[in-house]
């Protein structure tokens, strides 16, 4: 009856270690997509400063009006704030859980072979992380509450992106980070799809694509506004 009982508690606490490192890549991709989705949006808007000031001021606007009048202005802005800080901190806490938990070997139902940048990517994701959190930190205090640049005025965001972009060594920075960006997706895109279980033999060959290609797009969107800033373009 002991070795029956030992033999239950094992296969017991290996099916609890095995569900927490399942949902821990699960929480980690899905969190992951949550902050893409916002990245690729952001990335969009911020392209508005092509069209000009009238453009882009207009977009800002509209951003803090949305939902209005059914909800007060700023008010979904807040929220959509709320659900990619709420993202990131479930990135970060299910990143660290894997780390000090790693996941059981489990046999899913297809298990695609994973891409050389996959493969070869190891400590990337770890690098280009550890960057583009202190970014965010960065970003947040340059361009959201206005440090280092001269009479920020919050009504005037195109304003503010010009004259903060001016600054060649500011520029370089949101270069960096849009690069450390791309590096993130590269294996990044692949491996959360694989953990949510969308790769599938029929699109294989379209997901090793899919992945660096979204990141190169990334990047270079994200880069294209600083760069034409500091060139003149803009």
């Amino acid at each position: 009856m002991s070795g029956d009982a030992g033999a239950l508690a094992v296969r017991a606490t290996t099916r609890t270690t095995t569900r927490v490192s399942v949902d821990s890549r699960v929480i980690l991709a899905t969190s992951g997509f949550v902050m893409l989705a916002f990245v690729v949006v952001h990335m969009g808007g911020n392209l508005l400063a092509f069209a000009g000031s009238a453009t882009f001021d207009g977009y800002a606007r509209s951003l803090r009006e949305l939902g209005s009048p059914l909800f007060g202005a700023g008010v979904v802005l807040t929220l959509a704030r709320v659900v990619l800080a709420a993202a990131l901190i479930a990135h970060l806490a299910a990143h660290v859980r894997t780390l000090i938990r790693p996941a059981a070997r489990i046999e899913p139902t297809y298990r695609p072979v994973a891409p050389a940048y996959v493969v070869y990517s190891f400590p990337i994701p770890h690098a280009t992380g550890a960057i583009i959190l202190l970014f965010v930190m960065f970003h947040l205090a340059h361009l959201t509450l206005g440090a280092t640049i001269p009479a920020f005025d919050s009504a005037s965001p195109y304003r503010n992106l010009i004259t903060a972009l001016r600054s060649w060594p500011v520029a370089l920075a949101y270069m960096a980070a849009a690069l450390a960006v791309g590096g993130h997706l590269v294996p990044g895109v692949w491996c959360g799809m694989n953990s949510l279980g969308l790769i599938r033999p029929r699109i294989e060959g379209l997901a090793r694509v899919f992945a660096p290609a979204l990141a190169v797009i990334t990047a270079l969107g994200m880069a294209s506004v600083p760069a034409a800033v500091l060139l003149g373009i803009i």
